[in-house]
């Protein structure tokens, strides 16, 4: 019972003793994204930026054709569309990218004294991030523009980050583990990933969603509640819902202790497969 308790406690004092690490290996990762590239790093904004144009038009003129539900307190799409398209991109890309992250540094596993490849996933987590808090700036600027001041409560985001970073570190533990010995796994996380992007409000408000089962199916996924908790802290201000709150608490726990305990059981064979 008390294992899993101790098996984290120590995963986080290894963190902190290997923070430089973590640190530096991430900005090296978000460096080598743009390696030989005219605008490098810049990228990271002109990315997003140009898919959010696309489904601004897309979503906001030639399909919606309206605003967003009063609860959001806000008549712009644009911010509507921010505030869930930005989180959703961090959570995929992250978990995307992180999925790939023991067998693409080989090297680092068979061959570095000491290593813990655990901090690998932890690693790319940490450069996401980097780009993550840049499309924090996007919304907060694009808040300044449309409504001429920013909420007193959109620093409660934090929150919901913190709780994203939980569940995405505990839900790559399971799959950069078995992408080890089965390389479809990240074939496999980058089509559940597609379709979780229809599956979550972020161009459509919930209340859209028909009652009943495929309600129920919706609200079983982690990013409608996260996208929703981003909504709360920048548009509708307030607490989200507790039942959505503990909902995806425990969720996030629950993965983190089970993707710990795949992870270490599953990087015995590490240097033997790769």
């Amino acid at each position: 019972m008390l294992k899993p308790i101790f098996l984290f406690i120590g995963f986080i004092r290894q963190l902190i003793k290997d923070g430089y690490l973590i640190r530096s290996m991430a900005l090296k990762n978000l460096k080598q994204q743009y390696v030989g590239s005219f605008f490098g790093i810049i990228w990271t904004v002109i990315n997003p930026m140009l898919e959010l144009l696309i489904y601004w038009v897309v979503f906001g003129y030639i399909l919606s054709r309206g605003t967003p539900d009063p609860i959001y307190n806000t008549d712009s799409f644009l911010l509507f569309l921010l505030c869930g398209i930005i989180p959703f991109q961090f959570f995929t890309s992250t978990v995307n990218s992180a999925t790939q992250a023991v067998a693409g540094n080989s090297n680092l596993v068979k061959k570095a004294v000491g290593f813990h490849p655990e901090t690998l996933p932890v690693i790319t987590i940490a450069s996401k991030l980097i780009e993550h808090i840049i499309g924090i700036f996007i919304i907060l600027v694009a808040m300044l523009i449309i409504n001429g001041s920013l909420p007193y409560h959109w620093p409660s985001f934090i929150l919901y980050l913190l709780l994203m970073n939980i569940f995405i570190l505990g839900l790559v533990w399971i799959t950069s583990s078995l992408n080890v010995y089965m390389k479809d796994i990240s074939q496999i996380v980058a089509l559940i990933t597609r379709v979780l992007f229809f599956l979550t409000p972020i161009f459509y408000p919930p209340s859209r969603v028909p009652e009943g089962f495929l309600k129920t199916i919706f609200e079983l996924n982690p990013l409608y509640h996260m996208v929703e908790g981003y909504r709360h802290a920048f548009l509708i201000g307030g607490f989200m819902p507790w039942g959505s709150f503990l909902y995806l608490f425990i969720l996030s726990v629950v993965f983190l202790g089970i993707g710990g305990l795949v992870f270490r059981r599953l990087k015995q064979g590490f240097a033997e497969v790769l």
